[in-house]
């Protein structure tokens, strides 16, 4: 670790770096459903967002189990050049929101700067700036 960072900040970015070996050696023999859920109970998601009692906390929890929903039924193509997680994050589109919300000529949308980047809207108009 750098010897620039302080102690408390090394001491942290060892421990994540244990982490994450660790995870992998865990992991290592496992199909994808099985990583993604065993990463999830590992890093604490599952049990943090479960402990908390707000909507928005029991929504994520409730995502993280659809997460490992979608990799049990995705199929890998074995004579793919890509590794399996990086099958199924390519196959998984960043915008969410789906086709069927796209507007009509008619009318306006309203998202995020993260949400226009990379779409192909004529014109887009950042407000409130």
């Amino acid at each position: 670790i750098a010897p620039t960072l302080p102690t408390r900040a090394a001491n942290a970015l060892i421990g994540f770096t244990q982490l994450i070996e660790k995870m992998q050696d865990d992991t290592q023999h496992l199909d994808l459903p099985e990583k993604v859920a065993h990463l999830i109970k590992a890093s604490g998601l599952f049990a943090h967002y479960s402990s908390d009692k707000t909507d928005k906390a029991n929504d994520k929890a409730a995502n993280l189990e659809e997460l490992i929903t979608a990799t049990r039924e995705y199929n890998h193509e074995e004579d793919s050049d890509m590794s399996e997680i990086l099958g199924f994050l390519s196959s998984k589109s960043l915008d969410s929101s789906g086709d069927a919300n796209l507007p009509s000529a008619q009318n306006v949308q309203l998202m995020t700067i993260h949400s226009a980047k990379g779409l192909e809207f004529p014109y887009v108009f950042l407000t409130g700036m």
